[in-house]
């Protein structure tokens, strides 16, 4: 029995340092910021990136336009409306949603695109990450990315994830209570707005 035990407890264990690591290897790589043209050819043409996008999903993009961000940097970014998923909750009203942004250092070309799933309805929290496995097999085969294996089973666990190769990072990454500084138009997190998310999922295909 304590051998039962003390196994149960091991495992416990590894499983939170895998974890741990997991969550630091995605912080570094959303942190790590490249002002180099991009490795990935589907990411040198801002135009063709949008249409392919919209193709993929028919969500039409916003104008590619700077921001300015709250540490003072700048971003160039667009980003689609939400496509609505389900029933609205019961406690709040909202629908769960989903939508993209993509983000670049420069006007000429993209560094990340980001496909964003909030719940808002957490009664039907499965379905909406089936949308998002659904959305992120079809977004990577349109920029030629072959998608890992695991990676669907990690979003439907509703778990972080992580993935690079030579040319990008493949990320997977939940911002819990995401309304406190979640961004209603999907470009970025900076404005405080309580009555949405109650969390966001983020698919993140940043290039190197």
């Amino acid at each position: 029995m304590k051998k039962i035990l003390l196994n149960f407890v091991l495992l416990v264990f590894l499983i939170a340092c895998t974890d741990n690591k997991i969550e630091q290897q995605i912080q570094k790589a959303v942190s790590m910021e490249n002002s180099n043209p991009p490795k990935m050819k589907a990411f040198s043409n801002v135009g063709n990136l949008k249409e392919t996008l919209t193709d993929n999903s028919a969500l039409v993009f916003s104008q590619w336009r700077k921001l300015q961000i709250a540490d003072g940097s700048e971003k160039w970014t667009a980003h689609t409306p939400i496509t609505r998923l389900g029933k609205n909750s019961i406690k709040n009203g909202s629908q769960n949603d989903i939508g993209y942004t993509i983000l670049g250092a420069e006007e000429n070309y993209v560094n990340e695109v980001q496909l964003n799933l909030n719940i808002n309805n957490a009664e039907e929290k499965q379905e909406a990450f089936f949308h998002l496995a659904i959305f992120a097999e079809q977004t990577l085969a349109s920029l030629n990315i072959e998608q890992p294996s695991d990676l669907r089973a990690k979003i439907l666990n509703d778990e972080n994830y992580f993935f690079e190769n030579d040319s990008y990072y493949i990320l997977l990454k939940k911002d819990e209570w995401a309304q406190k500084n979640y961004n209603r138009s999907h470009i970025l997190e900076l404005e405080l707005d309580k009555s949405i998310a109650i969390e966001t999922t983020r698919l993140i295909i940043k290039s190197k």
